[in-house]
């Protein structure tokens, strides 16, 4: 049966992820970049929607999916935004 106690954490440790999984952790990064990708998604749309303005003659398949992909991106940063917002709450 396993033992109740529990175990300890060195207090230098600051990493909860095993080095040995994951070995950039152990040289210090493990993470993201949320504020490099809300900006990526706001640089995208707008580089989609200037594709959409100088796309020239009738390529309805080229806007579908360029519309497709800016409501994607668009869904996306809507909800980052709401979940950093509502997190605090939780």
């Amino acid at each position: 049966m396993a033992d109740k106690a529990v175990e300890k954490r060195d207090s230098t440790e600051v990493s909860r992820v095993d080095p040995a999984e994951e070995p950039s952790a152990e040289w210090g990064w493990h993470g993201e970049y949320p504020r490099t990708t809300r900006i990526g998604g706001v640089v995208a749309i707008i580089v989609m929607l200037l594709m959409l303005w100088f796309t020239r003659g009738h390529v309805w398949e080229a806007r579908a999916w360029l519309w497709l992909s800016m409501v994607a991106v668009a869904v996306y940063l809507i909800v980052d935004y709401r979940k950093r917002k509502l997190s605090w709450r939780r």
